[in-house]
């Protein structure tokens, strides 16, 4: 039997200007609440109830989240507010729709554009396009199912996510740690200071480096056949 899917991505959303929480004016904090968290749950309360209706399809919802509504940061403290309450929607959602449904809380990652040069100025141009993010961000939301409903996902720029790969292996093969600690510890350092000229002095050693690379390469393979090429990765 052929069955139909409903998407709905919230992708609605805007940041303030850089600037300390008491120095950022009522109406801009008010308007970043109003775009970024009431802009979705207005979504949702309209939306879901069709999806709930239509029995014959899935419903998948896709609510953009950020790092920062996974961490915070200096200067936009309304943004970063927006993105953990999309975070704390999402998973609350996702226990009140039935079967057949799942709401989702998505990190698209670092991606150049206008309002990341907001933010990091001229570095912004150091990280993705938008173009090259798009095939990776559809390629994931389109292989969503019911069984992701509550969870917390991210769209991984490759060389990242086969840095977080590498390092994980190396550090629970030589050290037998919490390697959950150290996944976030590595993704504060990347998403606020290292991130990506840390990524290319990370990959210089890689290319020095024969065994480190034979790791590598077994663990590229056998995190594509486990992620089947959506390089999703669950939040921590």
């Amino acid at each position: 039997m052929r069955v139909w899917i409903c998407w709905s991505v919230n992708n609605a959303g805007t940041i303030n200007k850089n600037n300390k929480l008491w120095e950022v004016p009522e109406e801009e904090f008010e308007e970043v609440m109003d775009t970024n968290v009431k802009g979705t749950a207005n979504v949702l309360r309209h939306f879901i109830p069709l999806m709930i209706e239509w029995k014959k399809a899935e419903g998948i919802i896709v609510n953009m989240s950020s790092g920062w509504g996974r961490s915070g940061a200096a200067l936009v403290a309304p943004y970063c507010a927006s993105k953990w309450a999309i975070e704390g929607l999402s998973k609350s959602v996702a226990k009140e729709v039935g079967q057949g449904m799942a709401v989702v809380a998505l990190n698209p990652g670092v991606i150049h554009t206008d309002m990341l040069s907001s933010c990091f100025g001229t570095s912004a141009s150091l990280y993705q396009s938008p173009h090259s993010w798009a095939l990776k961000a559809a390629t994931l939301i389109l292989n969503l199912t019911p069984a992701d409903n509550g969870a917390s996902l991210t769209v991984w720029h490759p060389s990242l996510f086969s840095f977080y790969s590498s390092f994980n292996f190396f550090m629970h093969f030589f050290f037998q740690t919490n390697v959950k600690l150290l996944h976030y510890i590595i993704h504060v350092l990347i998403y606020n200071t290292l991130y990506p000229p840390f990524s290319s002095l990370y990959y210089s050693f890689l290319e020095r480096s024969r065994i480190l690379q034979e790791f590598y390469h077994k663990l590229h393979l056998h995190t594509q056949k486990l992620t089947l090429n959506k390089f999703v990765f669950q939040g921590l």
